[in-house]
């Protein structure tokens, strides 16, 4: 397994310096504004290529070199996974590849556009041991409005105008619906709903000694929430705050920097005690 990690780290790097060829690759209309296409690790996977995250999924095969690298590096057969806003199922596949038949993963994406090809692509490789969940996870049980943009991404938080559709959808109490475990890894990228769960994530993080987390940082999405009350709460129980640079190397960082960061971008943190 070793040597595979290590094949498909080098494919991606090859890949992100444009050695990646779209002719290498199968991608097939199937309709419905859907295409069926082969990322480079090997998995196959569903897309809307209206949506700009998947579009450039179709074309190169893969996404976030820098992400996708450490990713890699971290999930390892056996292990438990959690995709939280797993979007078009990117990670997800990766996350099933990577943990094998005796790993579990867990993805939770409450668009049901992304829910429906996600689960297509789970059954076209055969990850049996994935489960997908089409709920928004936040602090409360009630019904309210994602508001789903043409180029992709969804919120439970009204942007403005951009926003080209209204879908209603329930969210859940995370740690009432997926009970506080033992989890090895965590992805948690929800586009500014992040801090309605981060109390229900730090139940996860009191029950898995070893857990690593990839975290979206955005602040332009956290409004009307003081990000270091969050955040603060992983330092106090012995975490690493990394940047994950394009490259995939990881910077080291620290709440007060992460909190003092402009936007209006976002950045990828990776939280570790080891």
């Amino acid at each position: 397994m070793t040597l595979f990690r290590n094949f498909w780290v080098r494919k991606l790097a090859y890949s992100n310096k444009g050695g990646n060829n779209i002719m290498e690759r199968p991608i097939i209309y199937i309709g419905d504004n859907t295409i069926l296409t082969k990322l480079i690790y090997t998995p196959v996977i569903y897309l809307d290529p209206r949506d700009i995250v998947q579009a450039h999924i179709m074309l190169h095969g893969f996404w976030e070199h820098g992400l996708t690298s450490n990713f890699f590096q971290t999930v390892k057969p056996g292990m438990k996974v959690l995709d939280i806003g797993a979007h078009c199922g990117y990670y997800t596949l990766l996350a099933s590849l990577l943990t094998g038949p005796t790993g579990e993963v867990h993805a939770f994406e409450a668009n049901p556009a992304h829910f429906d090809n996600l689960r297509r692509s789970l059954l076209i490789n055969g990850y049996n041991h994935a489960t997908i969940h089409q709920v928004g996870l936040s602090n409360k049980n009630e019904e309210v409005i994602l508001y789903v943009p043409d180029g992709g991404g969804a919120t439970i938080i009204n942007p403005g105008s951009q926003y080209q559709k209204e879908v209603k959808m329930k969210t859940v109490v995370f740690s009432e619906y997926f009970p506080p475990q033992q989890v090895d890894v965590m992805k948690i990228d929800i586009d500014g709903s992040e801090p309605l769960i981060m109390d229900d994530v730090i139940k996860i993080v009191d029950e898995s000694d070893n857990i690593q987390i990839f975290l979206e940082y955005a602040p332009t999405l956290w409004v009307g929430h003081d990000p270091k009350v969050s955040l603060q709460k992983f330092a106090d129980r012995g975490f690493n705050f990394y940047k994950v640079a394009h490259t995939g190397v990881l910077e080291p960082t620290t709440v007060e920097e992460v909190v003092a960061f402009p936007g209006p971008i976002h950045i990828d943190l990776k939280l570790t005690r080891n």
